[in-house]
């Protein structure tokens, strides 16, 4: 039965693997040996419904108020996807320097990831033995240069959500 159901709640744990001097892999190994890989999944499924509500009340309260600022960010569209909740806001900006200044600005507030680009023209392999293409991917440099993305975590508290939207906006 879900903790949630037993009217618990689950307790926070602030450790690193590297605390527990353990692998990820042998962490994952020993979980699906033993009785507590249950509690793990039955604790996560109790709460499913309540994180992906909440991501998406959160990607909503973000996105919409720092997509409307056209001067910094390009917009991106959602309105194809019946419902969103997803881990992350991804945000590009107009030019690499409102990026480089944003990222600067979240330096100790925000966390801040980059918005890795797929093009495999300038991967080695590629350079390689397909020498005749010379087009350049301009969306996926765009990406690369002036995105980023801030975490989308269901534990945001409003006053966390007030900080990301001061600090970007």
């Amino acid at each position: 039965m879900p903790l949630i159901q037993l009217g618990l709640k689950p307790i926070p744990i602030d450790i690193s693997l590297e605390t527990l001097n353990i692998s990820p892999t042998t962490l994952s190994e020993t979980i699906k040996k033993s009785k507590i890989k249950m509690l793990f999944l039955t604790n996560l499924l109790g709460f499913y419904d309540e994180i992906i509500k909440k991501r998406n009340t959160i990607f909503l309260n973000i996105a919409t108020r720092l997509y409307n600022n056209k001067d910094k960010f390009h917009p991106l569209k959602w309105d194809h996807i019946e419902y969103l909740s997803n881990f992350s806001i991804p945000l590009i900006c107009k030019s690499r320097k409102i990026r480089d200044d944003l990222v600067e600005k979240c330096n100790g507030k925000i966390k801040v990831r980059p918005l890795v680009r797929g093009d495999i023209t300038t991967q080695p392999f590629f350079k390689k033995y397909i020498r005749k293409f010379k087009q350049p991917l301009s969306n996926s440099e765009l990406i690369q240069n002036q995105g980023f993305y801030i975490g989308n975590n269901p534990d945001l508290t409003q006053d966390d959500i007030d900080v990301i939207l001061q600090t970007l906006s």
